[in-house]
């Protein structure tokens, strides 16, 4: 267990910053797993998750083979949820954390109804206990670490809904009903009870790919509520906005460290694979972002032929620029990076400019979706796959 647990914490924290660091750490030393189950369930929750979400270089080793990792995510899934509490109370972030985590492993083995009803519990409980509103937040009197992880819980399932949102979904959060503040740009050993601290300026925080992400995916949120609006004969919106929203996005990307970032220390090789996999994460995002940008455009009665051609573009340069990033540390962003890959795919597709699709562009898409497919833990067939009961 320890051993994925330090994967998480090496690879996928910086996507997922759901824990506080030091204190995580303190709660493992002192084994809370042994009288706290909801700290137990989080732990069986974040096992199944790095193994889904890994590429199997980083997982496989002397004890453990393709089968044994499958059977190690099925027993961590399935103990877990029969740890998780059942009825309504008093709610927890660590819980929401355990939820969020369950969704992506459910993602990973083909059960999306599953992970979309586990979603929407986790929503309903973030906004039953206020997270959506720094208001509320302030008014409960929390210590710092705490309302920095409820932010980060809060962010993580808005860019979760608006992940599936991508495919025509419904979105279950909309901006209207509020959002908190983002998560300071702080590591977790520079927030303690007492308060926060400033963070080095000799290095970027290792969640600062976790907030540029959060910003991406809050403009996202504008574009496809503007442009299922105007499907609906709502009109609130101009094409002035959307001058505006990209000028937003490319802010957030010339904000973020690009991989010539110069490091110092002793940790300076982990934090640059960290700001790796977080750059694959954003770039592939901000694809997503300028795609809804073009459809909204679009619907707003732009040249459709001009923004099909912006559109081959971006997806060009985007796709130049993931292949500069290791194979693993883009296949460590799991089922988000190939959902958003397989969505360009068919966006590039579904496009009818009067010059045609670019064939050659939509096979170089397919073949990296392929590609980190083929590194990551593939899913059981279909009669095997865990339906997210416990066990009998």
């Amino acid at each position: 267990m320890s051993h994925f647990i330090a994967l998480f914490l090496r690879y996928l924290y910086p996507l997922m910053p759901l824990v506080h660091r030091p204190t995580f750490a303190e709660q493992l030393a002192t084994r809370r797993d042994m009288v706290d189950n909801d700290f137990r369930a989080l732990l069986l929750s974040i096992v199944a998750y790095v193994i889904s979400q890994l590429p199997t270089s980083r997982l496989v080793n002397e004890k453990f083979d393709i089968e044994a990792l499958k059977s190690l995510q099925r027993k961590c899934h399935r103990t877990c949820r029969a740890l998780q509490r059942t009825c309504y109370g008093p709610t927890t972030c660590t819980q929401i954390s355990t939820i969020i985590f369950d969704t992506f492993y459910l993602l990973s083995i083909g059960l999306g109804h599953t992970a979309s009803a586990r979603l929407g519990h986790a929503i309903q409980l973030a906004f039953s206990m206020g997270m959506h509103s720094d208001e509320k937040t302030d008014a409960l009197g929390l210590d710092p670490i705490e309302v920095q992880l409820r932010r980060r819980v809060f962010w993580q399932l808005y860019a979760t809904d608006k992940t599936r949102a991508i495919s025509d979904l419904p979105m279950m959060i909309n901006d209207f009903q509020g959002v908190c503040s983002l998560p300071e740009p702080v590591d977790d050993e520079f927030i303690t009870i007492q308060g926060s601290f400033l963070q080095p300026t000799s290095r970027p925080s290792a969640i600062c790919g976790f907030i540029a992400v959060s910003k991406l995916f809050k403009i996202l949120s504008e574009c496809l509520f503007h442009h299922r609006c105007i499907m609906a004969k709502i009109q609130l919106t101009d094409t002035a906005c959307t001058q505006t929203l990209e000028d937003r996005l490319q802010e957030v990307l010339q904000d973020f460290p690009d991989g010539s970032y110069k490091l110092s220390g002793n940790n300076d090789g982990i934090v640059q694979n960290m700001l790796a996999v977080q750059r694959a994460n954003i770039l592939i995002t901000a694809a997503i972002c300028k795609f809804a940008l073009y459809d909204l455009r679009a619907s707003l009665q732009s040249d459709k032929e001009q923004l099909a051609k912006e559109r081959e573009a971006i997806a060009r340069e985007i796709h130049s620029s993931l292949m500069n990033i290791p194979l693993e540390d883009l296949a460590s962003n799991g089922e988000s990076v190939r959902s958003k890959i397989f969505h360009i795919v068919c966006a590039l597709c579904d496009q009818k400019p009067t010059g045609g699709v670019d064939h050659g562009l939509i096979c170089d898409w397919y073949s990296m979706f392929s590609t980190i497919s083929f590194v990551q833990m593939p899913p059981p067939p279909p009669e095997d796959a865990d339906d997210g009961h416990s066990p009998k």
